[in-house]
């Protein structure tokens, strides 16, 4: 089986992303979220949201990173189940702090070592701002 460079993933579809950003003005945030509800990138979970999530998600991070990673993480790691995307919030302002992606499956240890691994490839990649505002969470670990 060969190996699936991420590393070249991340890179060819971040300048993808750059592009779109500097043409971003607020009205292609709205563009983006409906492609992300209609794109082949897991479409199940980023269309299962509903429009106010979808916002507030992407007034945090950028639609298209995420659907790239949530993409990466199903197809490195399809033993871990569906994820399921969620979104923290500061309890008194209701601000959005970060987008939690939660799998049913994965030990403590593997749940750890998996963070460290995307979380590295995404900060090579040059992901750094998406690093910072997206938790992996499986749920199996945080119940050993």
């Amino acid at each position: 089986m060969a190996m699936t460079n991420y590393h070249d993933t991340y890179s060819t579809l971040w300048r993808g992303t750059q592009i779109w950003s500097e043409l971003d003005n607020g009205i292609l945030s709205t563009i983006k979220i409906k492609i992300a509800q209609n794109s082949t990138y897991i479409p199940g979970i980023i269309g299962r949201l509903n429009e106010k999530t979808l916002l507030k998600i992407a007034s945090l991070v950028d639609i298209f990173e995420l659907s790239l990673l949530l993409e990466v993480l199903s197809n490195k790691y399809p033993h871990l189940g569906s994820p399921t995307l969620d979104i923290v919030e500061d309890p008194e302002t209701q601000e959005p702090l970060f987008v939690e992606i939660i799998f049913p499956n994965g030990t403590w240890e593997e749940w750890g070592r998996i963070v460290r691994e995307v979380k590295s490839e995404m900060e090579k990649a040059g992901f750094k701002e998406l690093v910072s505002k997206v938790a992996i969470i499986c749920l199996q670990g945080l119940r050993e």
